[in-house]
């Protein structure tokens, strides 16, 4: 499973000839272990997340040394969430 993020550099919105989003290949399981490193060089106290859903964040648990403090999640009125993120948070920690 991939994260489904931007490509990297360029436009902050990077499209293709058929204006189709161009998606980053690298897994966020990665981009985490860069994280921990910069967590354990003392180049930032904490890391978190951004609108992960539960299989993604089941899936960096499985290999996290250090536990994300936070999963910012964004609503969008109008739009019913199927499953209680905090549920999901509390049950992890």
């Amino acid at each position: 499973m991939k994260l489904n993020s931007y490509a990297e550099g360029g436009a902050d919105n990077p499209k293709n000839s058929n204006n189709e989003i161009i998606a980053s290949n690298v897994d966020y399981l990665e981009t985490w272990e860069v994280l921990e490193q910069c967590v354990h060089e003392g180049l930032v106290k904490s890391i978190g997340l951004s609108n992960f859903n539960h299989e993604q964040i089941d899936r960096l648990l499985m290999l996290a040394k250090i536990k994300p403090v936070m999963n910012q999640v964004i609503m969008i009125w109008g739009l019913i969430i199927r499953f209680n993120y905090l549920s999901i948070c509390q049950l992890t920690d």
